[in-house]
């Protein structure tokens, strides 16, 4: 028997149908298409803060009366909510960081449900649902690097340099002769990940060194990590280049036309480099390097590299994936004069101890997941005969299945000589 008129999406509990007291509130209502109420997070149109909503199935049957609350998993007394009603769901409104500590307090206990009751009939349950809770509600409730940058405060830096390293004291010197000649010592930052101390102590009076404690090889941990390393030093300048320790960004026309080309106040953006090459190694007439001199000048070929084309330069903030060959902003530029020239086989000897100490490293059980091939290379004789097939093909190179880039073999550009 129904107790009145159907009412589309919405079943009475009294008279398992539809009726006009349960739309009016009289009688307890459950939606007939089966979806739970959700809490998710929604950021406000200047995207320096968020707001909280309930989205509700059918919620425009809800009448105005009701109240809302929700009930912790194993407990009989209700946390009552107060909501306001508008075009995107439901808001929860009060007293902002406490109504956040609640919900936050309550969800850590178990499934919640949200209760929905009429005030006007002895508080009888007009819905009744548990609570799904969206990933954006653990999202931040203030972006506030956003809200900086809306106070009244001019940064008193141009242009960081940061890094990450763990054990690199070969590479990290040719990075700080390259990128001192873009930045004063003073704006490089070193992520150190626990190397040892014979690896960075050096450094500690020359540049900004950062400590963090050495725990299992997790790349989208340092991933995360320098992201928000980055948001904290966009506070203090207008842009910030990260870059593994073995990656150079040049300018074809030299560091001046780099410092000229990121303009002061800038407007955001993420940029990439158009040219993106491996400085290889010729081991059939270049003898091992010598880091007392330019790099640059002992080496004489490049080998294309597209997955390098990576967001290295920005005055926004950038989400990286693993890896930090992309990012999750699409609307990155790309700057034509702009090159990354990557240093893992600028020596052969080198890159062979390199791949050794990868493959000792303990890694979590989360990055064998992101990462699940093995990323070490042959042996040494058989990497030694992939690096000499590499350069006996040359310019017909399109493609190195061993990981010597990925594209043809250029000359080393005479404007690169003597800049690292």
């Amino acid at each position: 028997m129904r107790c009145g008129p159907l009412i589309i999406g919405w079943n009475c509990t009294r008279c398992s149908a539809t009726c006009a007291k349960a739309a009016a509130g009289r009688h307890p209502i459950t939606s007939s298409k089966g979806t739970m109420a959700e809490l998710l997070r929604i950021a406000t149109p200047d995207g320096a803060a968020s707001e909280l909503y309930l989205r509700i199935p059918e919620f425009a049957a809800i009448p105005p009366q009701c109240r809302f609350g929700l009930l912790p998993a194993g407990q009989t007394s209700l946390q009552m909510l107060e909501v306001e009603r508008t075009a995107q769901g439901w808001k929860v409104i009060g007293q902002g960081i406490n109504t956040e500590y609640m919900l936050h307090s309550v969800l850590k206990a178990g499934p919640a449900q949200l209760c929905i009751f009429d005030s006007l009939d002895n508080g009888t349950f007009f819905f009744k649902s548990e609570l799904q809770v969206d990933r954006s509600f653990y999202g931040n409730a203030a972006d506030w690097l956003k809200l900086f940058e809306a106070l009244p405060y001019t940064k008193p830096g141009r242009l960081a340099v940061f890094t990450h390293v763990y054990n690199e004291k070969a590479v990290l010197e040719v990075f700080l002769r390259c990128y001192t000649q873009l930045v004063a010592a003073a704006d490089i930052y070193v992520i150190n990940h626990g190397s040892d101390r014979d690896q960075i102590d050096h450094l500690r009076n020359i540049v900004h060194v950062v400590d963090i404690p050495r725990g299992e090889t997790d790349h989208y941990n340092i991933s995360a990590f320098c992201g928000h390393f980055q948001r904290f030093l966009l506070t203090q300048y207008d842009w910030v280049l990260h870059v593994d320790a073995d990656e150079l960004v040049l300018h074809e026309h030299g560091f001046d036309a780099l410092r000229a080309a990121l303009p002061a106040q800038p407007n955001p953006a993420i940029l990439r480099p158009a040219h993106a090459y491996e400085l290889i190694h010729d081991i059939r007439s270049e003898p091992a390097i010598d880091l007392a001199s330019p790099v640059s000048l002992q080496r004489s070929l490049l080998v294309a590299s597209p997955a390098f084309h990576k967001p290295v330069i920005a005055s926004r903030p950038t989400t990286w994936t693993i890896g930090f060959h992309s990012c999750l902003e699409p609307d990155t530029v790309t700057m034509e004069q702009l090159w990354l020239v990557h240093l893992r086989d600028f020596d052969f000897e080198r890159s062979v101890e390199r791949d050794r100490k990868w493959s000792a490293l303990r890694r979590s059980a989360l990055d064998a997941q992101h990462i699940p091939r093995d990323m070490t290379r042959p042996n040494r004789e058989q990497w030694q005969e992939i690096l000499l097939a590499t350069l006996e093909a040359g310019k017909t190179v399109v493609k190195h299945d061993s990981g010597i880039g990925n594209g043809p073999m250029i000359a080393l550009p005479d404007w690169m000589r003597g800049a690292f």
